[in-house]
């Protein structure tokens, strides 16, 4: 069985629902506590600086991940590095859509419905 490296992993943690769940995870379990948990985005510059805004001087202690929407092999390490299930429930899908979906479903132990 693979261990993964965090139990969760915000993806998509610059935009606005992603920095509420930073600021949620960060109160409720810490950026260095016993759930290990990322974010993941696909500019690491913007990232970082969501970091500091969101998480002050705790920014550095929370690791990220750097995976791009449209580099299939990015998304697959991603969702290799997470214990997670993922969630979709869009109508319609566009192309990146589809490709995270591809990738998380063939990760083995992450669910998508």
């Amino acid at each position: 069985m693979t261990t993964r490296t965090y139990d969760i992993v915000i993806w998509g943690a610059t935009g606005f629902t992603g920095r509420l769940v930073m600021a949620y995870m960060a109160k409720t379990y810490g950026v260095d506590g016993e759930i290990k948990w990322a974010v993941a985005g696909r500019n690491a510059a913007k990232l970082a600086e969501v970091k500091r805004q969101v998480l002050g001087a705790e920014a550095e202690k929370l690791p990220e991940v750097i995976a791009d929407s449209n580099d299939e092999a990015s998304l697959r390490t991603l969702v290799s590095r997470h214990q997670g299930r993922v969630h979709h429930r869009r109508a319609r899908m566009r192309s990146m859509d589809r490709l995270w979906l591809r990738s998380v479903q063939s990760s083995g132990r992450t669910t998508v419905t």
